[in-house]
């Protein structure tokens, strides 16, 4: 009813003269004003995340990256760790994306690099699975670049190995699609020609074996050269190679062709590992250990004198958590620690890599889990990561994960939106009582399931689940301290 008195006085006023338009334009703007500063006036009486986000542990605080004082309600809701050296209160200070780019210096791929990024890809279709493995390839290196690279680029070279179908018009393609600053990082390796390609081919002891007698004959003999590359011949190169690189790497981390990082990671990560004194580094747990109990059983029979540094009694029990090593940092100072040589090499000495299909996963968790101790091995789960191997046909999820990650306010989004397009709308088959390990959504797995002895997270984040989505015996909920 007022608001129809004042129409009808205003409309009196317009009729009567000019000098009543005049006050007519005046009250509306001083309604509009009004209105604004009330808005503003409650923004201000609401309390933001900041202001009632209690400080954390001075103690568990340094287990973890250091994290921005000042920034958005969904950052700080987030807790996004930052660069280590960035301590600074505030926001930062905004650059123009064009002078941000003239002051990054490209930096060539033969200076010194204190660490290394690594890939083993194939260019075609993959040999084992059917793949587009060059498209996933491109498509993970796009993801590492957008949320690590390009903010960390000197932080580490990047190899792509692969055995004889890249070349440099290649790396020129790959690059090309990345900011400019960080062009010069990718470096080529051929493993069929670098040393006599010593690092890719059969042991001498195994070269007069027939492959098709050799357990899962499915699996091509290049597929068994992966796994000892990856179990050991790896470190050797880096250990060796001198052409690229004038110094000695310190870490080294493992990415697949199909391993995507989904969220930005705001810290160097190998700065991270130093600093917290960590030798290894992992973000999945894929539970496969059931094949390590004989083996490690046969390894210590023989090699009575050598014992674990840690005893764990039970670490060679078949539910253990293995490290889903398709992602992992490690430390290759520990590597070559002779115990874990003696290991290694025992291990390829048996032919089992070949014979047995014994992979990669399985030696590096034993190594780990016998010869470092907890406060060394560490379970990143701040970022949002996936890695799925999927059937040939249907292209449903048959063994993996995508986990997604405390620091990432879209975890859930992503996790969701993949369940719906890559396993409800591909009519993928769902788990039930006799095929629990079908492709299965999680959201909200207990962080008490992922490792509880390795992820040192704070504990007043108040964090007590993830979203997962995930198929085989990756990630399994009910496990406890069985996921380490």
């Amino acid at each position: 009813s007022q608001i129809s008195e004042q129409q009808s006085t205003m409309a009196n006023i317009m009729s009567s003269s000019t000098t009543g338009r005049s006050v007519l334009l005046f009250l509306f703007a001083a309604a509009i004003a009004f209105n604004i500063l009330s808005i503003q006036l409650f923004e201000r009486s609401i309390v933001s995340p900041e202001r009632i986000r209690q400080p954390a542990s001075p103690l568990r605080e340094s287990l973890l990256p250091p994290y921005k004082k000042n920034t958005t309600a969904a950052a700080a809701a987030a807790a996004v760790p930052v660069r280590l050296h960035e301590q600074q209160d505030g926001p930062p200070r905004q650059q123009d994306p064009q002078q941000q780019q003239q002051s990054r210096i490209p930096i060539p791929s033969d200076v010194c690099r204190p660490n290394v990024i690594v890939y083993l890809a194939q260019k075609g279709n993959h040999t084992s699975y059917g793949r587009d493995s060059f498209g996933l390839l491109t498509r993970s290196l796009d993801l590492l670049y957008t949320n690590y690279l390009n903010e960390y680029y000197d932080s580490a070279s990047l190899i792509i190995f692969h055995t004889g179908d890249f070349t440099d018009d290649d790396v020129a393609a790959l690059e090309q699609r990345q900011a400019p600053h960080t062009r010069g990082t990718v470096q080529l390796v051929d493993l069929t020609q670098v040393a006599g390609g010593i690092y890719w081919s059969l042991p001498p002891f195994l070269q007069q074996d027939d492959p098709s007698t050799w357990f899962l004959p499915d699996y091509t003999v290049g597929y068994r050269h992966m796994m000892r590359w990856y179990a050991l011949k790896l470190y050797d190169y880096l250990r060796d190679d001198t052409h690229n690189n004038s110094c000695q790497y310190k870490y080294v981390m493992r990415m697949d062709e199909e391993s995507f990082i989904y969220s930005p990671i705001r810290y160097n990560v190998f700065d991270f590992m130093q600093t917290n004194g960590y030798s290894y580094g992992f973000r999945l747990c894929s539970f496969e250990m059931r094949h390590m109990k004989p083996l490690w059983k046969e390894y210590m029979t023989q090699k009575k004198e050598i014992a674990p540094t840690i005893e764990r009694p039970n670490f060679v029990q078949h539910d253990l958590c293995g490290f889903y090593n398709n992602w992992f940092i490690l430390e290759l100072d520990w590597i070559f620690e002779p115990p874990v040589q003696d290991w290694l090499q025992w291990m390829d000495g048996t032919g089992y890599i070949y014979r047995k299909r014994v992979n990669d996963l399985i030696i590096h968790t034993a190594a780990v889990y016998a010869f470092l101790p907890a406060p060394k091995i560490h379970r990143f789960l701040d970022f949002t990561y996936q890695h799925f191997t999927n059937y040939k046909k249907s292209g449903c999820p048959l063994w993996g994960a995508l986990a997604g990650g405390y620091a990432d306010p879209n975890a859930l989004e992503t996790v969701l939106r993949y369940h719906r397009e890559e396993i409800v709308q591909r009519n993928c088959p769902r788990p039930y009582e006799k095929k629990p390990y079908y492709p299965r959504l999680m959201t909200n797995l207990s962080i008490a399931d992922q490792s509880p002895t390795y992820h040192h997270l704070i504990a007043d984040k108040g964090i007590l689940t993830l979203p997962v989505v995930a198929a085989g015996h990756v990630d399994l909920a009910g496990v406890g301290l069985r996921s380490g």
